[in-house]
């Protein structure tokens, strides 16, 4: 049988961001290991490098997301680094589910969400204080986003059952 995975600073270190303050320690070093640009767009803090793939969320200016994109996904390169608990964007939902080992914490299908964006469905999985929210591509049904955040912060577009 395979092991549930734990999410934790230590197997994850990226998760050090969540929380923090958009300019304490923890987040501008991790803001130059990855060249991140900051931005406020309609009100909301980003720090983004789309050529790496990857994006931090903030509420306020505290810290509440971390998005690791596909290749493709809304104009970014698909992110090089190493995905949390053994994921892979070449994945279908399947072997994302097999991989996890336990049962999301909820799904959502295929939909259309505005202006010609959809998506082929999601799955997140709150692992003890972390959640991991991954959406999938519509053609490909293969990861394209996977969103890490606080479980007290539910991710974008989660929905419950």
């Amino acid at each position: 049988m395979m092991e549930e995975h734990s999410l934790n600073t230590n197997s994850y270190p990226l998760l050090g961001v969540l929380g923090a303050h958009v300019d304490a320690d923890v987040t501008r070093s991790l803001r130059a290991k990855y060249a991140l640009e900051k931005d406020c767009v309609s009100g909301s803090i980003y720090c983004e490098n789309e050529e790496l793939g990857v994006a931090l969320g903030c509420d306020g200016e505290v810290v509440s997301a971390i998005f690791l994109f596909g290749e493709g996904k809304d104009g970014y390169c698909q992110f090089t680094g190493v995905l949390p608990c053994k994921l892979d964007f070449d994945m279908k939902r399947a072997d994302v589910l097999r991989t996890m080992v336990v049962p999301p914490s909820a799904s959502g299908e295929s939909e259309r969400i505005a202006k010609g964006v959809s998506h082929g469905g999601w799955d997140r999985f709150d692992l003890g204080e972390f959640s991991i929210h991954i959406t999938y591509a519509e053609a490909m049904r293969t990861v394209e986003l996977v969103t890490i955040s606080s479980c007290s912060k539910t991710p974008p577009n989660c929905k419950p059952l």
